[in-house]
């Protein structure tokens, strides 16, 4: 009995782990599912400087997504700087207020980070275009993520 409960745990572990979609940055820019299971792939274009808990992940269009770590006390290495990583996790979303947005922006400005500053005056475009005082964000929350070729 012990061997058929522990068979049926590690079965459903071994699910929900491999239940995540592979999506490209584009699909999960243009279909959010917040909540969702995903893995996606890219170029990693930046590496947190101040506390290397965050990356963000770049495809050939210049679109990018945030990556996260769910656990706080890994970090991503400065070495993963233009290496291209697959990362899986949880897809979540927050909403930016201008003033976020504008501080990112001087952030990005102060790091030199071009595709940083590009991210957010596109957001600060859609903001003016649409009459919106905030915009939604979506993220990877990771869980896991490893060198691709």
């Amino acid at each position: 009995m012990r061997k058929l409960l522990f068979f049926g745990v590690l079965l459903t572990v071994f699910v929900a782990c491999n239940n995540s979609r592979q999506h490209t940055i584009a699909e999960l820019l243009q279909e959010p599912t917040a909540g969702e299971m995903v893995s996606t792939y890219g170029e990693v274009c930046h590496v947190c400087h101040c506390t290397s808990k965050r990356c963000l992940l770049v495809n050939e269009n210049m679109q990018c997504i945030l990556v996260e770590w769910k656990d706080s006390t890994k970090k991503f290495s400065q070495a993963l700087m233009r290496r291209n990583i697959k990362v899986s996790g949880t897809l979540k979303s927050k909403v930016l207020s201008r003033k976020r947005v504008e501080e990112m922006l001087e952030h990005a400005k102060e790091h030199e980070s071009a595709v940083k500053i590009n991210e957010s005056q596109r957001i600060l475009k859609w903001m003016d275009d649409n009459g919106k005082s905030s915009y939604t964000s979506y993220y990877i929350e990771c869980l896991d993520y490893k060198e691709i070729d």
